[in-house]
């Protein structure tokens, strides 16, 4: 899609800047309410459909209301469907925590040109600002696309259209007095090796992703087998399967999962991932779903052990980081012993505190993943112990603990019988459920539903250059779609997650170029060549989703079902060709918003992108 746009720009002699050429912005962050007179200035000036104001202290909007008139600006962005957020804290984390979800949840289509004015500067906006700078991409990233969203419906389809599969169901909160070894695969997993296997018969055991390999080969068979991804499983399994006889463990996997998989398990718990568009679909109660088996097999492992209600936890290998860049897994792994191994290269050059002291270096995914570990053991610290035996990350919550020092009593009566139980409690997926949730027919017309309303929410947008446009997007496709809604529109709801990643990247890219446009005339050309190819990408869209998913079910019975999906990300590009190279223009005028930054060399360049001297430029006097 970008591709294609900018080609027809090009040859159309539009002309782009290197920043965007207005003060017009979506969202307004304003750090320090003040006296708020400065607000509804700023708000006018950016135009913005979306405000949050952040203080540190509530003192200061207490005092506002003395001088400024809230309500009236508050009812003006109520009436033209704006939103107003106050957000009072003195964490620059916790500040951009919550600017991320605001701007995530509102529209991540208009990011691009999100504007931020700093009313008076003190520590706690400073380091909020460095890491909204630093951290912006976080807001799109993982948005979906439409093949993979498809290929998981298709798996999902497979895997329980059957109704003899179980499912993950969380149960209530209880507290089981067995201590439990989640495994993953870092290199320090080596060192510990010994420990697990001496105590193999004094704790359940669950492995996550690649750890299977290595627990094996030193004799150790787990209870449990943890899985997230929905590809590039099989070749792990395959391979540990042509080794060692693993179906006597029981795997715990998504739904979404890729076919074959199955084949080397006697028993099986597929659980659900609420953030993928089959969850809605096919699942009709949230605790059908791990609450934080995300980003990596570890947080899954982590969250089936929580969850599952075990009271004591034990992390292994949960390394997170490397201090020498080639021991980046134990060596018994798959990525060191498959001849043409799947590698997840992480760039770990961020230093961090180890585990049992000192520093080792982890990546931005890998910190991300530490992050949503330290969450999830904050939310389930009561009645729970959590140590972290691992020689990788300090993870907090989780006391650092040498497996050395312990000493494990043995299972009364046993693990196997309490791991046997556990498996069968978990529910029966059902024939009658499966046919309840899923309809050819009926989705095909969701699809076709949505796709038109798309097409009239493009073709009736007076301009693209007023935001007010992806305010309607978003109300077409919910960056989050709540409960009630699921539980009401299920179908509905699951189309829109499956077309909303693909039609948000497409809205991104054309925000991108639209706010960079050399002059309104060029912007207003610019726009007509992004509708016609809006509308014919959506047209094209609409044909794979209903050629993939709309004759799943006779597809099935007679076991032609194409997995993976056919759709492909090759398909939805077209013969795309080279990307065009667009040469932006340093963008002349005016003064940006929040000003020239302080310390600026009057005979550096001029910040705003004129191409002058300070000096000549913004560095003037007066």
């Amino acid at each position: 899609f970008k591709n294609d746009i900018l080609r027809r720009a090009l040859a159309d002699g539009i002309e782009f800047h290197e920043k965007p050429v207005s003060h017009q912005s979506y969202f307004l962050v304003v750090f320090g309410a003040g006296l708020g007179r400065h607000i509804g200035e700023l708000a006018d000036k950016t135009d913005c459909q979306s405000l949050i104001v952040v203080d540190s202290n509530l003192e200061f909007l207490y005092h506002s209301l003395e001088v400024n008139d809230w309500s009236a600006l508050v009812e003006s962005f109520h009436e033209s469907g704006r939103t107003i957020h106050f957000l009072i804290d003195d964490s620059p984390e916790h500040i951009w925590d919550t600017v991320k979800y605001v701007v995530r949840l509102a529209n991540p289509c208009a990011v691009d040109g999100l504007t931020f004015f700093v009313h008076y500067d003190i520590p706690v906006f400073s380091a909020a600002v460095a890491l909204m700078t630093k951290e912006v991409d976080l807001i799109v990233s993982g948005l979906g696309f439409i093949f993979d969203e498809t290929l998981m419906v298709k798996n999902v389809h497979l895997n329980l259209s059957a109704g003899k599969s179980r499912v993950y169901f969380r149960p209530e909160e209880r507290f089981l007095d067995v201590p439990v070894f989640v495994v993953a695969s870092g290199p320090s997993l080596d060192k510990d090796m010994e420990f697990i296997k001496e105590n193999a018969d004094k704790a359940v055991i669950v492995s996550c992703g690649s750890a299977i390999r290595p627990l094996l080969v030193n004799s150790i068979t787990p209870d449990f087998q943890v899985e997230v991804e929905n590809i590039h499983v099989l070749p792990i399994i395959a391979q540990v399967a042509g080794e060692f006889d693993i179906s006597s463990v029981c795997l715990i996997t998504a739904s979404t999962v890729e076919r074959g998989v199955e084949e080397h398990f006697d028993d099986i718990l597929y659980y659900f991932r609420a953030a993928l568009s089959p969850y809605p679909i096919f699942c009709d109660a949230e605790r059908y779903c791990l609450k934080n088996p995300s980003p990596t097999v570890l947080n899954g492992g982590l969250s089936f052990a929580q969850e599952t209600g075990f009271r004591d936890i034990y992390l292994f290998g949960a390394d997170l980081g490397v201090r020498e860049a080639e021991e980046h897994h134990s060596k018994d792994t798959y990525h060191y012993t498959a001849e043409d191994p799947i590698l997840d290269e992480q760039v770990c050059d961020m230093p961090i505190q180890a585990n049992f002291g000192g520093k080792l270096f982890t990546s931005k995914d890998f910190y991300w993943t530490r992050n949503c570990l330290v969450s999830a053991i904050k939310d389930h610290m009561r009645g729970r112990n959590h140590y972290n035996c691992s020689g990788g990350v300090l993870i907090e919550g989780a006391l650092p603990q040498p497996s050395g020092a312990l000493t494990l009593p043995p299972i009364a009566g046993g693990k196997d019988g309490m791991v046997e139980k556990l498996i069968g409690d978990f529910p029966v997926y059902t024939k009658e459920k499966f046919e309840t949730a899923w309809n050819d027919q009926r989705v095909v017309q969701e699809i076709d539903r949505l796709v038109e309303a798309l097409l009239a929410w493009l073709e009736d947008a007076p301009s693209l250059l007023d935001k007010a446009y992806l305010r309607k997007l978003a109300g077409l496709l919910p960056p989050e779609i709540d409960a009630g809604t699921f539980a009401a529109k299920p179908l509905e709801s699951g189309v829109k997650m499956l077309f909303r990643g693909t039609v948000f990247m497409m809205a991104i890219g054309l925000e991108y170029y639209l706010n960079r446009a050399a002059g309104k005339d060029m912007a207003r050309r610019f726009e007509e060549i992004a509708r016609e190819e809006f509308t014919g990408r959506l047209e094209h869209l609409r044909q794979m989703a209903k050629g993939e998913l709309g004759n799943l079910s006779e597809l099935a019975e007679k076991g032609g079902i194409s997995v993976p999906s056919s759709i492909t990300p090759d398909d939805i590009r077209g013969p795309a060709g080279e990307e065009p190279e667009i040469r932006f223009r340093p963008l002349p005028g005016a003064a940006p918003l929040a000003g020239i930054p302080a310390g600026v060399s009057r005979n550096a360049p001029c910040p705003c992108g004129s191409g002058k001297k300070y000096k000549h430029c913004h560095g003037k006097a007066g």
